[in-house]
């Protein structure tokens, strides 16, 4: 199941950079294609040692001075999946979901949406609370919000996660992987405490954010930075453009 689940998210991230035809492949597209190659490994290596433990296990007891000890895959890593909603109401958006794979070492995210405008630049965004027990300014039914992003206590995190184009028919698929304690992804002007720091215990929400229309000599920004292309975003948060960007959609994750 796992290895089908990574398969997936880089067959039709692969399929959705070559269909873009004669636009280049900017660098986080080629970042995300060799992280997933990366993960096919990892997790093939995963399965094997899965599949050893619990051979060992069931021939033997395995026991330490505190007593019996027994492993399971739940000690290797866990995958939930989301509703896809939009920000303005909340309203599920039919078809679109993603999935989360934590593990003690990172996360791994793919996320499928629809009901976008229509060939616009569009990232999305990993916003991340290491102590969601902290939050308060969460609204039903997510214990976190905005208004947590400034608590120190929160540990909060807004961090690049993916870019790409929506389709003609308004729809995108985007996959990332973030480690524990990476911060490439955080971006001046926006909270970042340390990027993730609990991957299993951390609530963690993804953001898809519109950029507008492709504006050609600036698509890299666009794709990449929380402001890129925008008239209308904080500053230092990309480089401005005359198209107004919105956070449109997200998909919460709770640890």
């Amino acid at each position: 199941m796992i290895a089908s689940f990574v398969i997936a998210w880089c067959f039709f991230y692969a399929v959705s950079v070559i269909n873009k035809g004669g636009e280049k492949m900017v660098r986080t597209q080629r970042k995300n294609l060799t992280i997933c190659f990366k993960l096919l490994a990892t997790f093939t290596l995963l399965v094997a040692v899965v599949f050893s433990s619990q051979t060992a296990i069931a021939s033997s007891t395995v026991q330490q001075s505190t007593g019996d000890v027994s492993l399971s895959a739940s000690d290797f890593i866990s995958i939930s999946s989301s509703d896809v909603r939009t920000i303005s109401d909340g309203s599920v958006i039919p078809g679109a979901g993603s999935k989360l794979i934590r593990t003690d070492e990172g996360v791994t995210m793919e996320l499928h949406t629809s009901e976008l405008p229509a060939k616009n630049a569009v990232t999305t965004w990993w916003v991340i609370f290491n102590k969601p027990e902290n939050c308060t300014e969460g609204q039903a039914p997510l214990r976190c919000g905005e208004g947590d992003l400034g608590n120190p206590d929160v540990q909060a995190s807004v961090m690049f996660a993916a870019g790409s184009i929506s389709s003609a028919n308004g729809k995108a698929t985007f996959g990332s992987h973030l480690s524990v304690g990476d911060t490439e992804g955080c971006q001046t002007g926006l909270p970042c405490s340390q990027g993730l720091t609990d991957p299993k215990g951390a609530d963690i929400h993804l953001i898809v954010r519109d950029h507008g229309p492709i504006i050609p000599d600036m698509l890299d920004e666009q794709i990449s930075t929380f402001g890129g292309g925008c008239n209308n975003a904080p500053p230092d948060t990309g480089k401005p453009g005359p198209n107004t960007c919105e956070d449109l959609q997200f998909s919460a994750h709770e640890g």
